[in-house]
């Protein structure tokens, strides 16, 4: 997503991956809004900087883990940084592979997602 490199986003994210907006409990989207909103935000912005500002992450199984993040991003045309808070369920696929399965954006500006178009 900061670099815009499409293709490589979605050769990082698995076939039947899942974005939930808000908790890991609310209702999910399939991989196609995923890629949908990483092609807006390349669309609408440009990342000029990004900064990891927390990480944490654990094995929830022997195929499968899980990963909280949180960052600073600053766009052209936002003018500042904004806040925004991940977590993230990485599994090991058929092929031995690891891809991203789900993806929940808990929080943009501290405020919780907003809703797909």
């Amino acid at each position: 997503a900061v670099t815009e490199d499409l293709v490589a986003a979605d050769n990082l994210i698995a076939d039947d991956a899942r974005l939930q907006l808000g908790a890991t409990t609310n209702i999910s989207h399939d991989r196609d809004a995923i890629i949908d909103g990483l092609s807006r935000l390349a669309d609408r912005y440009s990342v000029e900087d990004n900064r990891i500002t927390m990480l944490d992450g654990y094995s929830a199984s022997r195929d499968g883990a899980v990963v909280h993040l949180a960052c600073w991003t600053e766009a052209t045309g936002y003018g500042f940084y904004t806040p925004s808070q991940w977590v993230l369920r990485v599994e090991r696929q058929n092929d031995g592979t690891w891809k991203v399965a789900r993806i929940t954006c808990i929080s943009i500006n501290a405020e919780p997602p907003p809703p797909l178009p």
